[in-house]
């Protein structure tokens, strides 16, 4: 049976995941400031609505959102999609940083490192220029996120013994 031993420079893997684990949360931070400007106290009055701080529970395709401007209704959800896209993969971005840094852990952390620069920049182009201002961010953090998914694959290949862990852990026992 193999063993797995940390390697001592799995702490970067760790700052890395735990980056990713905060920043998720930061960039939904920054989705009330939004909500505030679009869901004003003049917009409920406007509107007929009792007013909800924030428009909550509204998420961009309720009954408030439908009375919303185009242009306030499109930075509402250009943040919101900022964030949500995040959300959607952030669970298998970290599993994937940490499965790749137990076998390479110094490129794994700059791997990561890179993934966590493009999300910053993904979500920096995507509130303030639209769906087309991500597109430099999403192709680093993809670039990285395909990396780190071949090395996390490639690295537990190996440590499974590969072919002939294969035969031995599934066909040889039959």
């Amino acid at each position: 049976m193999a063993s797995l031993e940390v390697p001592s420079d799995f702490g970067w893997v760790v700052l890395i995941a735990a980056a990713m684990a905060v920043q998720v949360v930061m960039i939904g931070f920054s989705v009330p400031s939004v909500r505030s400007k679009v869901f004003t106290k003049k917009f409920f009055a406007d509107n007929g609505f009792k007013h909800a701080p924030g428009g909550y529970p509204d998420m961009g395709n309720g009954k408030y959102s439908q009375k919303l401007s185009f242009e306030h209704w499109l930075a509402l959800n250009n943040a919101m999609r900022a964030h949500y896209s995040y959300v959607e993969q952030v669970a298998s971005a970290i599993f994937l940083e940490v499965a790749s840094g137990l076998f390479y852990p110094r490129f794994a952390a700059a791997v990561g490192a890179a993934y966590v620069l493009g999300r910053a920049l993904y979500a920096l182009g995507y509130k303030s220029k639209g769906p087309g201002g991500r597109l430099i961010g999403a192709l680093i953090l993809d670039v990285a996120f395909v990396v780190l998914a071949g090395t996390a694959f490639y690295g537990s290949w190996n440590f499974a013994g590969g072919v002939e862990g294969f035969w031995a852990a599934f066909v040889a026992q039959q």
